[in-house]
């Protein structure tokens, strides 16, 4: 490559590092509204989305779970809630977390209970003992399952099921006709 070629490549080099930079000194809050200010929201590809935590993982504040058909999201907002959005609908069902505190984070510890943290390592809301890993499913159901076991230490209330909104009920609370 000629002297030219360098110059120009050295040229690009120097603008990607400014842009960089520059996205690197914005505050989380204007980062999200100069990527939201685009009428065309760059989606990521499902590769890059992830659709459960194990233990061990956390979400942190504005970060979302996906489903595996990337039609539904389950994200920690900045006011605690965890809201469940799937497309075409808009939010179908929350924890009813909001504004309990300033999260940092949705932890599955490793021994089996899920916790949302304050910025300050406080437990705002839990859920367990027993999960092995959160799933956000493609039906739109937010599930802590257990490593052994179908039976889920924590679910999100409303999911869809054939089509339709419905809600979750724990087997435990279930009537079954043998039991009456």
């Amino acid at each position: 490559m000629d002297a030219f070629g360098w110059e120009v490549v050295g040229s690009l080099a120097g603008v990607v590092a400014a842009v960089a930079a520059i996205v690197a000194v914005l505050p989380r809050r204007q980062r999200r509204e100069v990527a939201s200010a685009d009428p065309q929201p760059t989606v990521l590809p499902p590769t890059a989305r992830k659709s459960y935590l194990s233990r061990g993982e956390s979400l942190l504040a504005g970060q979302s779970l996906y489903s595996p058909n990337g039609r539904t999201r389950f994200t920690l907002q900045d006011n605690a809630n965890m809201v469940v959005s799937f497309d075409g609908v808009g939010d179908i069902c929350d924890t009813g977390t909001t504004n309990i505190g300033q999260p940092k984070c949705l932890s599955l510890q490793e021994d089996g209970w899920l916790i949302l943290y304050d910025v300050d390592d406080k437990p705002l809301w839990k859920q367990g003992p027993g999960g092995d890993h959160l799933n956000m499913q493609d039906n739109s159901h937010v599930v802590l399952y257990p490593a052994v076991g179908a039976e889920p230490v924590w679910a999100t209330r409303s999911f869809f099921k054939a089509g339709q909104l419905v809600d979750w009920i724990p087997l435990r609370s279930r009537v079954r006709f043998f039991d009456v």
